[in-house]
């Protein structure tokens, strides 16, 4: 399988280096209701900015459909997954839940979207680490680039550093 105006690689090629692993342990949470594992993943490549498109490229969608093969095995089956903010009107970040459906239907879990995370991504982290509904589970979260210093800030970690316009390939994941 080929993709226009890309150079031709094929789909196997594409799944193994489309992913880079980064490793946080031992992150201090304010709160006492704590997942076990949170995963923290930025939404798949997107088409050419600017023009008002708002949805996954297809380096973009088969990323989703590797992490969907990958997560599950390397962490085993998610008990929640999360995206960021979706524009119900323009469809604004619809790449973020673009991103998870691909790992919601392979493992059977409700997508939540954080509607609030456009306005207090920190806020969202908080919330994660002290409803009891994320303890003892895996959380998986697809967020937007900018957001997710702030995100990770919320979840403990302070020590993020921004992700770049072009970077897609990070897993963040906090134990």
């Amino acid at each position: 399988m080929t993709q226009k105006g890309s150079p031709h690689r094929p789909l196997q090629a594409l799944a193994t280096t489309a992913l880079v692993l980064v490793l946080k342990a031992s992150v201090a949470a304010p709160a006492e209701a704590l997942p076990r594992t949170v995963i923290l993943l930025r939404h798949g490549d997107k088409v050419a900015a600017g023009d008002g498109n708002y949805n996954l490229s297809v380096d973009g969608f088969l990323r989703s459909i590797t992490l969907a093969r990958l997560i599950p095995a390397c962490f085993g089956p998610p008990t929640q997954i999360r995206t960021f903010f979706l524009n119900p009107e323009s469809s604004k970040n619809a790449r973020s839940y673009q991103s998870a459906v691909p790992l919601g239907v392979a493992t059977g879990v409700n997508i939540s979207i954080a509607q609030s995370s456009r306005d207090n991504s920190f806020l969202d982290g908080q919330e994660i680490l002290s409803q009891p509904t994320y303890e003892g589970g895996t959380v998986v979260l697809f967020w937007e680039h900018r957001r997710m210093p702030e995100l990770a800030r919320g979840l403990g970690w302070a020590s993020m550093k921004p992700i770049g316009a072009t970077e897609f390939g990070q897993i963040f994941v906090l134990r």
